[in-house]
Parts: structure tokens; sequence; C-alpha cells
């Protein structure tokens, strides 16, 4: 039997309708049947999983029992996958007619490309959601070419630090050969830490913006909290710093990047708006045992008390606190960003072990220097003052850049 021209890999969690489009627009491009696709079904409750085997029989399901992130439902699709290349594809992203042609023809011409991602538009084509990536001095993935008119993305293949994991191309046996997604990283940054690992072990990264896809931004995302959003993009962004910088580099960027967001954390903490913030155990690098059975029925029983009041007057704004602090009481009183930032510098230290063994096995295989890959990180681009910073300067910031001054680290800075 003949191995299909690629496969392409979309995970999904409670996504049904967007699932739906992003299915269609796929098999619609499909033209000569031979792309083998395959939906991993993060323990949908909304009936995805019986949706896309009634609507696209020819699509593989793999139903997951639990929510295990995008970077594990990835990793899983790509093992199941049976092309030589595995594309993956967000299910709030719908591709155009087209789409794949060219990020195959780059892989097969570019025999050092490990990945290739494609141009990725907003839903309605106007405006460019994303482009050309970079790297911030803090490790945070920033999108250079975000909200541009969509006439101002590059016309030709560029390097690239990261494919967005909304719509990239990889080769799959490199992929699972470096390690594919981080999965203790369960969303955000996954991307950012492949690309990175894929430079500093020797591989390149392009764009290829005649591969285009639109995506609706955050289509599925949004159901996680603001404060669980900013938590985990703190935590994977400390996280990849420890595992990707090399040894020079590592001694001196990783202290200052862990004072920078202690003291945000410390800014954040005088803030009147605290209450009490429970919610990042799910996405723990270290997991919890089973709770008991009495445990369960007593949080299943309090999550179903919260849903009903959360919402609701102050009154019951306060018995849902009062309720979330008997259902976690490791959490704390303190702002939604102060909470998360805590909860990340937290898991960093627990997690420190593994990140030390990762870090050995990746720094093994080091073929580039930091100072190389960082022409990648788009500092050129990058504002060391922001606008709104001549009007409430961010000091905090600014004395991170001096600190990195200090330690030799100016080659890190933005220059635009």
């Amino acid at each position: 039997m003949e191995a299909p021209r690629a496969s392409v890999v979309i995970p999904n969690w409670d996504g049904r309708t967007l699932l739906e489009e992003c299915l269609s627009a796929v098999l619609a491009s499909d033209t000569d049947g031979g792309l083998e696709v395959i939906v991993i079904d993060n323990g949908s409750t909304d009936g995805s999983a019986d949706m896309v085997r009634r609507r696209f029989p020819r699509v593989l399901v793999e139903r997951n029992d639990a929510n295990h992130g995008f970077a594990a439902a990835c990793n899983q699709g790509a093992r199941m996958a049976s092309a030589a290349s595995v594309a993956f594809l967000n299910n709030d992203a719908r591709v155009g007619q087209g789409w794949l042609e060219p990020l195959l023809d780059t892989l097969g011409t570019e025999a050092d490309v490990a990945a290739v991602g494609s141009l990725v538009l907003s839903a309605d084509g106007r405006t460019i959601d994303f482009g050309r990536a970079g790297l911030t001095p803090l490790a945070r993935g920033t999108q250079l070419d975000f909200g541009r008119p969509a006439e101002e993305a590059p016309d030709r293949p560029t390097e690239l630090l990261f494919a967005n994991g909304a719509a990239m191309l990889v080769r799959r046996d490199v992929f699972l050969e470096v390690g594919g997604f981080d999965e203790r990283f369960f969303a955000y940054y996954e991307d950012v830490d492949l690309g990175w690992r894929y430079w500093l072990l020797g591989w390149r990264l392009m764009l290829q913006p005649a591969s285009r896809v639109f995506h609706r931004h955050h289509g599925t995302s949004r159901r996680l909290r603001k404060e669980q959003v900013d938590f985990l993009l703190t935590r994977n962004a400390i996280a990849s710093a420890v595992k990707n910088t090399e040894d020079a580099t590592f001694a001196r960027l990783i202290p200052i990047l862990l004072l920078g967001e202690t003291a945000r954390l410390v800014a954040d903490v005088g803030r009147p708006d605290r209450y009490h913030v429970p919610g990042f155990g799910r996405f723990a690098f270290r997991q919890p045992p089973e709770p008991s059975m009495a445990t369960a029925i007593r949080q299943r029983v309090g999550g179903e008390a919260l849903r009903a009041y959360r919402h609701e007057s102050t009154l019951r704004s306060r018995l849902a606190r009062t309720i979330d602090r008997r259902l976690d009481p490791g959490g704390a009183r303190l702002s939604a960003g102060a909470g998360a930032v805590t909860a990340a510098l937290e898991e960093v230290l627990w997690g420190w072990p593994q990140l030390m063994t990762s870090r050995a096995a990746i720094q093994a295989g080091r073929r580039r220097a930091d100072r190389e890959i960082a022409a990648l990180f788009g500092l050129d681009r990058q504002r060391r003052h922001r606008r709104r910073d001549a009007i409430a300067p961010d000091e905090s910031r600014e004395a991170v850049f001096r600190a990195l001054e200090a330690a030799d680290l100016d080659w890190l800075l933005p220059t635009g």
C-alpha cells in the first residue's frame, strides 16, 4: 500500500464546531486523497469524536480519557502517523487551497530543514497572526508580524527560530528523534522550545509564506482562565531557557530571569484585588496521587457549586471562593497575576531535577552556539523602550536589561 503524501494531526478539546470547519477545509484541499488525517481528542465532552466518526469516516480518531494537553496530543498523533512528513494543525485553523504543497516542496529541497511553518493569517485573512517569530531577552516567544496587514507578510521563504504549532510540517523521523514537543509544557511555548532545540542540534526551520492558513486566534484555549495561561507562559519560558541555553549563558541568564519574575510577583502582591487563586495543579510537572472516592465526590459537588455561583452576586462570589479554598487548601489569597507567577516559580523549583536531565541530553548534542542562534531572535525588531514606557516606565523591565548588560549578555538586548 502506498504511503500517504503527509499525515495531518489535529489535537482537539471540546472544539466540535471549530473541528468540523477545520476538517472540512483539510479534506477539501486533498484533491487526490493522498492525506492521512488523524484527530487526537483530548477527553472532549461535547461529542467531538462522535461527530468526526459520523461526518468524516476516513479520518482516524483517537480518543483520550482526559485532556493531556496540546503537546502530548501532537506527539501521540506523530507516533501514529504513517507518512514521512507530519503536519500539525490547530482545530481552530482553516487551511487554504494548496496549503500543503509548498511545505512539502520546502522539506524536499532543503535537506537540513527539520520543520517548515505556514504563514498564519487572521480568520478573515486581513492581518497576520503568525509570520516571523522571535524571542525576548527573557525567553518569551514573540510574533514579530502579529497584527500587521497581510500585504506586509514576507513574500519568500525565510529562516525562522520556531514555527507555529498551529500550522507546521515536520520530518516525522527527526521530530521523534529530538523528542518531539515537551509534553510537560501542556500548552504554550512547546513550539518555541522545539524550534530552539532544533537549531542548537544543527537543524534549520523555515517560514513558507506560499502556504496560507487562517486562524481563529485562541479559539480553543480561551477556555483556560487568564491566570492559568500566565502560569503556563511563565513556567514554560523559564523551562525553555533552562534546557536550551549553553553553559556560559545559563550561568548568567537564569538568575536574572528568575529575579525578574520574582520582581513581577512582588510588584503584583500589593494590588488590592486579591482573591483565592487555585487551578494550576492539572498542569503540574509532578502529579499527586489519585484522590479517594470521597474526595472525588466532594470535588465534583464543589465544582458544580462553583459553576452555579461563581458569576453571580458579590455574596455568591464570596461563597464560591470559600468553596474553592476548601477544595484547594494549598492555594493563596493573591491577585491572579501574582498567583500565576508564584505557582510557575514553584513548579520550576519542583521540576528542576527533570529539567536538568533534559538539559544534559540536549546540550550533549549541541551543534550551534547561543550567539549564532540569537541572530534569529529578531532583536533588531524589538524595542528596549516600548511606546507606553514613555508614559509609565517599566522599571522592573529596565532593571532586567541593565542586569543583562552587567552580565555581559548585551547581545541578548533589543536593538530596534
